[in-house]
């Protein structure tokens, strides 16, 4: 057993039996429901079907007595209940800052407000995580080792040491126990997704487990450190001929799933502007530098930084640093020709182009195509006129998830990434260049992209890749009508047909049968056991050859069942 003390949890680590894990499994639904309805989200939880979890005394969904969560609003009351459920809930909210599309902008500017932060792991914790991980003592490892972290977060902490070579490193420790904790809750979570999606057709729409799974991959990746050291290393090879970019390098020696062990930078903060100004940095220089690196990932490499915080962007000398890879986007080229497409309608004022490219970003979304372009020609009319530097790129794109959100246009999770990183981009850079205007810092790698996709090569590719797809449908086809033809001389053709207002109407017919079934029981048993009751027959029970009152108790409890099917009658209004 290992004793685990983090966030709000201290208990034991063991292995359950199956019993025991349900029980525990259960205990948690039971707090994540009370912090839920304590905070005046009790309408909540019975939508989404929570409140089966408590006893049927305690499902009740009044409002929050105390006067402050009365003056709050739902989205703030959301941010303070996710900060009370602990680090999962903490990641899962910040993660769903990133889907303007999916959440309300008011909760996705809550859930930015959420801070990832802990009370400091004990450091014999974290000296024996690194010998149960690395197999050494701490001592035989790092010469050095600062017992206070620097930072310390709900999944793991960061410390300062120094290798026996002399050379400074930042280690990142995972907080003990936290994977468990994690992985069960994300397990509660899919359970409950299933669960109500299996129940809804509304909640089936918004592809409720899919998005659960998106998010319960994006954090189980975070937990694994040796991906956030492979991200590191990637874009270190990307731009190994690039002198503007500083990548960390990694220590895979001395990093596995729980400890990541990388070069230690020293620099000034990309938004200290009052001490890059003391030291003699030209600041417009530098936003130019930053966002060009930022453009040259985006529209070039298709991998780039996710997390363009301040905390993780640092100038060293003439260079710009990232660190912190465990947030990443990719974006494959049909993403990367849908963004083009995206920035050339807006800079044409081509209200139709974005309504087509946000259509084809959402893919499969049932879209009112009339509605949509009415919405994007009505928000497209606040940048009529303006010229190219009056235009915030990060505003726009916000825009463009405002109205995905409203239509239902799920974007693809990389492209939301990319939108909150160009939001954030560009704010960082603007505070460092006032004028600086992101889309004429884009614009040549958008038309680099786009002399690439028209270019010959390109053209050809495309057109070898479709007449290579149309000749293995051309071997298919013949073989695909064999079978359709074989299975319809033999009666094995099964026609699988989904008609949503055909199954409520088959349900409703099935509610009515029953009832109908069930009134014609009741009624039968009433009118039998009066006519036994007028005659005066008695039964006798045959073991212990009494009489018994069987016409009595058989009047009496269909009259019950009886009253019971009307009072059901009533509630459904069915009368």
């Amino acid at each position: 057993m290992v004793k685990c003390v983090f966030g709000g949890y201290n208990g034991i680590v063991a292995f359950r039996l199956p019993f025991q894990q349900q029980v525990s499994d259960l205990a948690r639904a039971r707090e994540i429901v009370d912090v839920v309805m304590r905070h005046g989200l009790g309408v909540l939880a019975q939508q989404w079907e929570l409140t089966r979890f408590l006893p049927r005394g305690r499902r009740s969904v009044d409002a929050p007595a105390d006067s402050l969560e009365n003056r709050l609003t739902t989205a703030q009351r959301a941010r303070l209940a996710i900060e009370e459920l602990g680090p999962t809930f903490i990641k899962l909210g910040q993660l769903a800052s990133t889907r303007a599309d999916i959440f309300p902008a008011e909760f996705v500017a809550e859930f930015e407000k959420l801070l990832d932060a802990a009370p400091p792991v004990p450091f014999e914790q974290v000296r024996a995580v690194l010998q149960a991980e690395l197999g050494e003592p701490i001592d035989a490892l790092f010469a050095s080792f600062e017992a206070n972290p620097l930072a310390s977060a709900s999944i793991g902490q960061v410390h300062r040491a120094v290798l026996h070579s002399g050379e400074h490193v930042v280690v990142k420790v995972q907080r003990p126990g936290i994977e468990r904790v994690i992985n069960a809750d994300l397990d509660l979570l899919l359970g409950q997704a299933r669960f109500v999606e299996s129940r809804s057709e509304r909640v089936r729409r918004l592809n409720l487990v899919k998005l659960v799974e998106e998010f319960a991959y994006a954090l189980r990746l975070e937990l694994d450190y040796t991906s956030e050291a492979r991200n590191g290393d990637r874009f270190r090879k990307h731009f190994a001929d690039d002198s503007r970019l500083l990548i960390p390098k990694v220590y895979w020696h001395l990093t596995t799933r729980r400890v990541l062990v990388s070069e230690e930078l020293h620099g000034i903060k990309i938004n200290d502007v009052e001490r890059l100004a003391a030291e003699g940095y030209d600041l417009p220089a530098i936003a130019q530098m930053g966002t060009q690196i930022y453009m040259q990932q985006i529209f070039g490499d298709g991998f780039f930084h996710a997390d363009p915080h301040p905390a993780n962007i640092f100038v060293v000398g003439g260079q710009i640093a990232q660190i912190d890879f465990g947030t990443v986007g990719y974006l494959t080229d049909a993403l990367k020709d849908q963004l083009v497409d995206l920035l050339v309608s807006l800079v044409r004022n081509d209200a139709d182009g974005i309504a087509l490219a946000m259509i084809r970003l959402g893919g499969d979304a049932e879209v009112n195509e009339a509605e949509l372009r009415r919405d994007v020609q009505r928000f497209m009319m606040r940048f009529y006129g303006l010229s190219l530097k009056d235009v915030r790129i990060g505003d726009f794109l916000g825009e463009v998830f405002r109205i995905a959100n409203r239509h239902h246009i799920i974007l693809p999770a990389d492209f939301a990434l990319l939108g909150r990183t160009f939001i954030i981009l560009e704010g960082v850079a603007r505070q460092l260049d006032p004028h600086i205007v992101l889309v004429e810092v884009a614009q040549p790698f958008a038309t680099q992209l786009v002399r690439e996709r028209l270019s010959p090569e390109k053209i050809g590719a495309n057109v070898f890749r479709s007449l290579r797809e149309t000749n293995a449908l051309a071997q298919a086809l013949p073989r695909r009508i064999d079978n359709f033809l074989a299975r319809v001389d033999t009666d094995k053709l099964h026609l699988n047909l989904r008609l949503t207002d055909a199954e409520r109407m088959g349900d409703r017919l099935d509610t009515a049968a029953s009832r109908l079934a069930l009134s014609i029981v009741v009624g039968a048993s009433i009118v039998g056991s009066a006519v036994l009751i007028a005659s005066g027959h008695t039964f006798t029970l045959p073991l212990i050859g009494s009489d018994a009152p069987i016409a009595e108790l058989s009047f009496f409890i269909s009259l019950v069942l009886g009253l019971r099917l009307l009072w059901g009658l009533l509630r459904a209004k069915s009368l």
